[in-house]
């Protein structure tokens, strides 16, 4: 059989957008350790690898805390006493966490997800002077019947020089 055509009815219509998945408060998904919120575990296991479980002296990149504890005691001889780049009181050693893997309970009990942006304000309606089109259907109207419109609409200025009358 020949290969498929990248425009092949077989091929395009198994081709789309992905929806966006909404998440409630109990599938945050979040930093422990910065509180900062992530679309994807996959993406937070690596914000923690790269920003919280990172060696300072030759930037190795381990799985947690305990790890990188240990590599640093047995390789560099050097102690930490904090999680590097933390939240003051969510620096402790003593919490092993992977992604959501190990939050406290509490902690995500008393989480809330970040308030979705308040919706813009709806633009504030045109002022459009009596006997002008104010949408397509009226412009369509306009313009099939000019003559219905008065030349000049009292209290508003005529129309400017080149331009028709409505």
């Amino acid at each position: 059989p020949a290969p498929l055509s990248p425009l092949d009815p077989a091929r395009v219509s198994a081709m789309g957008r992905k929806k966006k998945r909404t998440r409630d408060a109990a599938e945050r998904i979040f930093c422990w350790y910065c509180d900062r919120d992530f679309q994807d575990l996959h993406v937070l296991i690596n914000h923690q690898k790269e920003r919280h479980f990172k060696c300072a002296t030759c930037n190795k990149r381990l799985i947690t805390i305990n790890g990188l504890r240990i590599h640093s005691s047995q390789v560099h001889k050097q102690e930490i006493s904090a999680v590097p780049h933390a939240i003051p009181g969510r620096d402790s050693l003593e919490i092993q966490i992977c992604g959501m893997e190990g939050v406290p309970e509490d902690a995500l009990a008393h989480t809330t997800p970040n308030p979705a942006p308040a919706p813009a304000p709806a633009p504030a309606p045109a002022f459009v002077p009596a006997g002008y089109p104010i949408n397509t259907a009226q412009a369509a109207w306009a313009s099939a019947a000019p003559q219905q419109y008065p030349a000049a609409t009292p209290g508003y200025p005529a129309p400017a020089p080149g331009y028709p009358a409505p």
